[in-house]
């Protein structure tokens, strides 16, 4: 059951990422040619720059690009809670993915899945929260203090995501870390 979980979460984000896609580009003609010329800076800057160190006027360039295209994190935050936290809860605790694979989550102690532990749940293992923490720091914060932010987010979701994935594989349970924290579980249902 543990390769359907991992599988499950992969067609979710699959999902996820190309409702996304077609959301984002019904937004992209908003400013279209303002977007352009961001891109081409910064891969004029970033082919003249012939290092792989970071100067001041490349992450500059890439926090403008960044900005010009935060629409699209805020779409991915959204759809992300929308397929994962409602149309999961709505399902009786099967995201399309878990369908897919006929997974559910339920609650341990065999009472009904409580929303707030569903949802809590969801946003832990999809790390919604340093998404949403990247994008205001991206939007509301001089780049200097993005970047820094976008390094550490970006660090502390990797290593949640090596947590979660490695605690799924070598526990000898078919309970997950989140299973864990929030009281539930994950059936096959059939």
């Amino acid at each position: 059951m543990k390769i359907k979980r991992i599988l499950a979460y992969i067609i979710d984000f699959i999902i996820v990422f190309f409702i996304s896609s077609i959301i984002f580009s019904f937004t992209i003609t908003n400013n279209y040619s303002k977007k352009v010329e961001v891109v081409n800076e910064y891969q004029e800057l970033l082919l003249s720059s012939g290092s792989s160190d970071v100067n001041e006027e490349l992450l500059i360039s890439s926090y403008k690009l960044s900005k010009e295209f935060s629409i699209i994190y805020i779409i991915i935050i959204a759809v992300t809670i929308v397929h994962f936290c409602i149309v999961g809860y709505l399902l009786n605790g099967a995201t399309l993915g878990k369908k897919i694979f006929h997974l559910k989550v339920v609650s341990k102690n065999s009472k009904e899945l409580k929303i707030h532990s569903y949802i809590f749940r969801e946003i832990f293992i999809t790390n919604i929260i340093f998404m949403l923490i990247y994008t205001i720091t991206l939007i509301k914060c001089p780049y200097n203090i993005w970047y820094n932010i976008s390094g550490i987010t970006s660090d502390v979701t990797t290593f949640i995501y090596i947590i979660l994935l490695s605690f799924m594989i070598f526990s000898d349970e078919e309970s997950s870390l989140q299973d864990k924290i929030f009281k539930t579980k994950v059936i096959y249902e059939k």
